[in-house]
């Protein structure tokens, strides 16, 4: 799984999670397979 680890952040750490979000616009055309959801 990918995640967004948010590097470039002043509190980041490797082992924990950043609290980004990611807000995805016109999903319509997001298409994806498998185990990806």
């Amino acid at each position: 799984m990918i995640i967004l680890q948010g590097k470039t952040k002043p509190q980041y750490t490797p082992h924990a999670l950043g609290g980004d979000w990611v807000v995805v616009i016109n999903s319509q055309y997001i298409r994806v397979s498998g185990d990806k959801i």
